[in-house]
């Protein structure tokens, strides 16, 4: 048998007694490789069949007899009949190649099969845990709040001016006491100037009467400030406190010509506003008077219409005699009070509901309870 070898596989059909089979040209001899091959071997003849042929190894005798007759007949009655040795070769080198073509597909499919990296399985993903079961994040405590600053503490010489008027004011239960009234208008460049009546009686029972044009009266009476217009004929009434509510400190008043300057307790002032002294102001009194510059608190009533009050208290009997006040508006009203009376009688009529002529217009701003 003389097979053809190529690519490690032995091929090939031989029948010459030599071992050897030539080329097609005849020329050049091809050396016998079968017993090299590990995937083919020789078929013995039998039953008169083919006289030698080859067959992949390890096929069982009626498996071999099949491979045989699948060869081409003529390759098959060239080596039965002794055919010229051309022929013969030819016919071994199509059946050799038609095997090899077959073979190296089948071996190349296998090879790219097997240099294939395994698919890897992908990681399971985590499931999700359900809103419910998932941690909740932690809670940060909100930031404490920053305290306050301290207040400086009152210089001995107002907490003095501050205890002698507070001494002076538990004395009193009635004040008369007319007033000049000044209001200037700096961003008009406009000064008025009226003349008025104060009385005051305790607890926070207040009167201010302007006697000029144009005439005006102001009237609280613990719970309704009225304020009486001659000028446009109107009763205007705001309700100040609910009658469930405790009373109401003179100097948060709103709506009235001044904030009430007498009878006013040192805790009280201290609640509303920055206290100090004027010095430059105490020099140029004729009257030696003390003067306390009062700067309203934020976040007070007064705050929103005050930017700064001042009081000239008497030296003598602590009584303030003259307040200056400086607005929001940039307004600066003074008020001088003469011949002041304290606890003298006053007509208790002075303090409720003014009495206004028929067609007058009553205007009601009443106070909404807080929820």
């Amino acid at each position: 048998m003389s097979p053809i070898h190529s690519r490690g596989l032995a091929v090939g059909v031989a029948s010459a007694p030599e071992g050897r089979l030539r080329s097609s040209h005849g020329r050049k001899p091809v050396e016998t490789a079968a017993a090299r091959s590990p995937f083919f071997r020789v078929v013995e003849p039998r039953q008169g069949r083919l006289s030698r042929s080859i067959a992949p190894t390890g096929l069982e005798e009626k498996q071999e007899d099949r491979w045989a007759r699948r060869l081409p007949r003529a390759c098959a009655r060239g080596y039965r009949t002794g055919a010229p040795p051309g022929l013969r070769q030819r016919a071994s080198l199509f059946l050799a190649a038609g095997l090899l073509i077959a073979l190296s597909l089948v071996l190349n499919a296998a090879s790219l099969w097997a240099s294939e990296p395994p698919e890897k399985a992908e990681p399971e993903k985590p499931k999700a845990e359900s809103p419910a079961k998932a941690e909740s994040p932690a809670k940060t405590e909100p930031p404490a709040k920053a305290e306050a600053p301290a207040e400086t503490p009152l210089a001995p010489e107002v907490a003095d001016a501050l205890d002698k008027m507070d001494a002076a004011g538990r004395k009193i239960e009635t004040v008369k006491a007319p007033f000049d009234y000044e209001l200037n208008q700096t961003l008009y460049d406009d000064v008025q100037k009226r003349k008025g009546e104060l009385e005051f009686k305790t607890a926070n029972l207040l009167r201010f009467e302007f006697t000029t044009k144009p005439q005006e009266t102001f009237v609280f009476d613990g719970r309704m400030l009225y304020d009486k217009k001659d000028s446009t004929k109107q009763l205007i009434i705001w309700e100040v406190r609910l009658a469930d509510e405790p009373p109401v400190e003179s100097f948060e008043l709103g709506k009235t010509p001044f904030p009430m300057p007498f009878g006013q307790k040192k805790e009280n002032v201290i609640k509303h506003f920055t206290v100090s002294r004027d010095a430059k102001e105490e020099a140029a009194d004729q009257s030696k008077r003390v003067v306390l510059v009062l700067v309203p608190k934020k976040d007070t009533e007064l705050a929103k219409q005050y930017t700064k009050i001042a009081l000239w208290v008497g030296a003598k009997d602590s009584i303030p005699s003259r307040a200056r006040l400086w607005d929001t508006s940039e307004n600066v009203t003074t008020i001088d009070f003469h011949d002041i009376q304290i606890n003298k009688d006053v007509d208790a009529k002075h303090f409720v509901k003014p009495e206004v002529p028929s067609g007058w217009e009553t205007v009601m701003n009443a106070k909404e309870a807080k929820k």
